[in-house]
């Protein structure tokens, strides 16, 4: 005799995976956009960011169109 093999889930598991998957989703997206995004980054990763193109010269906050970081910098010293 062969069983079938299901999964059970009480209604309180099933209830907790989706109030977790909702949460992380507003959290995930603050309504701030790519812009905001870029403006709360710290000076280091501002820079991190800028070389390793992950933000171009038109994302810069502030209307900045030059390199973020300090002079010499390089991709190494600022992992993304």
């Amino acid at each position: 005799m062969t069983r079938s093999h299901r999964f059970r889930f009480g209604s309180g598991t099933l209830l907790a995976v989706l109030s977790a998957s909702t949460v992380f989703t507003v959290r995930a997206d603050t309504g701030g956009g790519w812009e905001n995004w870029v403006e709360s980054l710290t000076p280091e990763q501002l820079c991190a960011a800028y070389l390793n193109d992950i933000i171009g010269d038109e994302d810069l906050p502030g209307g900045r169109a030059s390199d973020p970081c300090p002079e010499g910098a390089t991709a190494k010293e600022f992992p993304w």
